[in-house]
């Protein structure tokens, strides 16, 4: 069994529905999209097992403390920005320092997991465990994301893929 720090560093694929993920990674998770037939599947990151998967590299967890475990999550609010080079210090201190602790204090949010991709693509992979998918759809999640901060790289995620998914058990 795979410990939650394995999971610093992890690789992800979406899919549709019937296309094939199966890799020998002893341990994957698979999460179904709620609305949608979006596949997203993870392994543990370990170079040269998922060949061709990107690889996303943990920069921030909140709280810190328990440590959110990622394969105890029912319900994850996934959302994958690809940001400008110009862009990207002050959209990862806003996501850091603001937009996470902000959300995870609303009911039904429990922690926050900030990725980045590695290589020449960069984007963001922000994931949120939860316990309903109304929770980021609701008046409440967009009141407390809007900020001033928030409106200064609201720009930042305009093209971002947002999705509600569910573990596969």
């Amino acid at each position: 069994m795979t410990n939650e720090h394995d999971w610093d560093t992890l690789q992800a694929r979406w899919h549709a529905e019937s296309e094939s993920a199966q890799t020998d990674e002893p341990e994957v998770l698979t999460f179904d999209e709620v609305d949608g037939n979006g596949v997203l599947t993870f392994g543990s990151g370990r170079a040269g097992v998922l060949d061709g998967w990107p690889v996303f590299r943990l920069r921030h967890r909140h709280p810190t403390e328990p440590a959110p475990v990622l394969r105890e999550a029912e319900l994850l609010l996934v959302v994958r920005v690809v940001a400008e080079e110009a862009d990207r210090s002050e959209f990862r201190r806003w996501l850091d320092e603001e937009h996470c602790r902000l959300q995870v204090t609303l009911p039904g949010v429990h922690w926050y997991l900030g990725y980045e991709e590695d290589g020449d693509r960069h984007s963001f992979l922000n994931l949120w465990s939860i316990d309903a998918p109304e929770i980021v759809d609701g008046g409440e999640w967009a009141r407390v994301r809007d900020t001033p901060w928030w409106a200064r790289v609201s720009h930042v995620p305009e093209g971002a893929d947002r999705g509600v998914y569910r573990r596969r058990t």
